[in-house]
């Protein structure tokens, strides 16, 4: 059950590894092309964040309604489970808990399975887009195998969130009497 945007087998390999890591920096670095045009206000991650949900809500705007933080709050947090999901890549025994968390507050937020292709769809084009002609097709082969190593422990873990919600939801409910 994976989005069309996401790899069915992930292997990130320790080149996408170091590919991943330089294309952050460069973006968080705030010297790329898509960052001169950006304030002065603005921390180059906040931009490279604010650039991602512009895109997300061009391409789904049924996501919109879901962010009620303001986007650079939002962005923050985005940016956060990326830095931290690349620097604990070659430690997924602490990663993966973060990320099956991460998956199961979605659902709480109202996203969907669905919806995911469009938010890596969305990721990689902000990325492309603040770091522009130094941002290569390898790199932006690294983030979707990376993208879609994150759900490969995201998808199950809402799965299974949702069956525990429905399951929890279904205790509760009033029996229905026939007759």
């Amino acid at each position: 059950m994976k989005p069309a945007y996401a790899n069915a087998n992930p292997n990130v390999t320790p080149e996408q590894v170091k590919l991943l890591r330089a294309s952050f920096a460069l973006v968080s670095s705030g010297n790329t092309v898509g960052c001169k045009s950006q304030s002065e206000q603005t921390a180059p991650t906040v931009h490279l964040a604010l650039v991602f949900y512009n895109r997300l809500f061009e391409i789904a705007p049924e996501t919109k309604p879901r962010f009620k933080k303001p986007l650079t709050k939002q962005g923050g947090m985005l940016i956060k489970t990326l830095a931290l999901s690349i620097a604990t890549l070659a430690d997924l025994p602490s990663l993966v808990p973060r990320l099956q968390s991460l998956a199961a507050r979605h659902i709480r937020y109202g996203s969907t399975i669905a919806q995911y292709g469009a938010v890596g769809e969305a990721l990689v084009w902000a990325l492309q887009t603040v770091a522009g002609d130094a941002f290569t097709p390898a790199m932006a082969g690294a983030w979707v195998e990376v993208y879609s190593l994150i759900l490969s422990f995201m998808i199950p873990a809402q799965v299974e969130a949702e069956a525990k919600r429905r399951a929890t939801q279904a205790a509760g409910a009033p029996l229905e009497v026939s007759g």
